[in-house]
């Protein structure tokens, strides 16, 4: 019901608080159905409680990272992108957790839809410079540590990186 009173009043400060409180405890409630049965089978019961189901599976986002749950975070983020293929952040969330976890080809993945995309953040660069170093790409690499030094041109890690990166390659 609240979601639908936003939808006529979208200036209601208080009532989109109170929509926001109830997703979150309503995301805490459903973790255990994400952490036991997965987070497409939480999707799929969803449609009969919320219309927007996007917006409770952010919230749950937010409290699997808070709790450090990794593999239960890639299952909703995975289920996020799939439902929002725009959406960037999710991706580079994506890209970033599977660099983290060692999943080369996954990450790749995400690194080439954002980089198809022209997205470009310092998080972006460094993780998909770090990404082209584990496969034994440095020419892709000083070309990422050179893009995030013409978006931070004070990033000493990145010109260090450049440096030596130049040196290696002659």
């Amino acid at each position: 019901l609240l979601e639908k009173y936003l939808e006529s009043n979208k200036d209601d400060l208080a009532a989109q608080k109170t929509l926001r409180q109830i997703r979150m405890a309503m995301a805490s409630d459903l973790l255990a159905i994400v952490e036991n049965e997965g987070a497409m089978a939480l999707w799929k019961d969803l449609t009969r409680l919320t219309p927007n189901r996007f917006a409770l599976y952010k919230s749950m986002a937010s409290l699997l990272r808070q709790k450090k749950k990794w593999l239960e975070l890639l299952d909703v983020l995975e289920i996020m992108s799939s439902q929002d293929p725009d959406d960037t952040s999710v991706q580079e969330q994506l890209a970033r957790l599977y660099l983290d976890r060692h999943d080369l080809t996954r990450a790749r993945r995400f690194y080439d839809l954002l980089a198809l995309k022209g997205y470009s953040s310092k998080d972006f660069y460094q993780g998909r410079a770090t990404l082209n170093l584990l496969e034994d790409k440095p020419e892709a690499a000083l070309k990422d540590f050179e893009s995030l030094l013409d978006l931070l041109p004070k990033q000493c890690q990145a010109r260090t990186e450049c440096i030596k990166l130049a040196a290696s390659l002659g």
